[in-house]
């Protein structure tokens, strides 16, 4: 069982592979330097942004009374890379950020942190990248009825036997722009790029297939977006936290690598990128 009762009808994850919940509440460290090393070579060109879980964002919602939440990951990785960090707490704690009934945050939180990376990178590294204006709907449901793999803390797998009394949730989305994940189908001439681990195209291997968990996961997406004034080549490492949302990235940056996987060195030097981006759920950082 994966699913914890909250108030206020949130779930939280618990009893997961990440620890998450033992790490805020008992300010445990599980973060080793030599990981934090690797991002060195790379800090000029490098932001890690940083997005906290439900625990840390809604800590008024855990069924637990006079606790202290801590953040000793992201603390480790702030000491040591400064400025290449970037912590989207601040944009994402007063507002309807998370799914109630799902470990990720939604269209509104995705929306907020998207705007704060713009701005940070067009500061950080001189850039003049326009965000793209969105209308933000919302409606009210049962996430997984609407079977685009969210409202995963009432799955079965995750809540055992746990009795849910309301998994309503409010979900929001945007006809603004091709969100790709679970919509985009591929064809010959698709716009959005397959490559293997070697950088080669192999597209054609997915013709009629839509953009799904299986595609992402094994393979590296690439984008040109020539429409961009900006031009330059970035990688994005991410995690399931954005993947629902990469079009409003591909919309936005330039020539984009985006790589479902953690920082890896091997295949940064084979992109030779500008810009370094990884999108990394605090859970995650060891």
């Amino acid at each position: 069982m994966k699913t914890l009762v909250g108030k206020n009808n949130y779930l939280f994850l618990i009893n997961d592979s990440s620890d998450e919940l033992n790490i805020h509440l008992n300010n445990i460290d599980l973060v080793s330097i030599n990981s934090i090393n690797i991002y060195r070579e790379y800090i000029n060109k490098l932001l890690l942004i940083v997005i906290p879980g439900k625990p840390v964002v809604f800590p008024q919602y855990l069924p637990i009374e006079n606790h202290t939440i801590y953040r000793p990951g992201f603390l480790k990785y702030k000491q040591y890379l400064n400025n290449s960090v970037l912590d989207t707490f601040q944009v994402i704690n007063n507002i309807d950020s998370f799914y109630k009934t799902d470990t990720h945050p939604n269209f509104l939180g995705i929306y907020e942190i998207y705007k704060l990376f713009i701005s940070t990178i067009n500061n950080k590294f001189n850039l003049n990248i326009i965000m793209i204006p969105i209308n933000i709907e919302y409606k009210n449901c049962i996430l997984s009825e609407l079977n685009m793999g969210i409202g995963d803390l009432t799955w079965p797998l995750n809540k055992g036997d746990t009795i849910l009394e309301n998994i309503i949730d409010t979900y929001y989305y945007t006809c603004s722009i091709d969100m790709m994940y679970n919509k985009y189908i591929f064809t010959n001439m698709s716009f959005l790029r397959i490559m293997n681990n070697n950088l080669c195209d192999i597209t054609d291997n997915f013709k009629d297939m839509i953009l799904d968990w299986n595609i992402v996961t094994k393979n590296i997406l690439y984008y040109n977006n020539t429409l961009s004034i900006n031009k330059f080549k970035s990688v994005i490492f991410c995690d399931s936290f954005i993947i629902h949302f990469i079009g409003l990235f591909l919309h936005t940056l330039s020539e984009t690598y985006i790589i479902k996987d953690v920082f890896n060195p091997d295949i940064i030097n084979k992109i030779n990128p500008d810009y370094i981006f990884e999108f990394r759920a605090e859970r995650f950082l060891r």
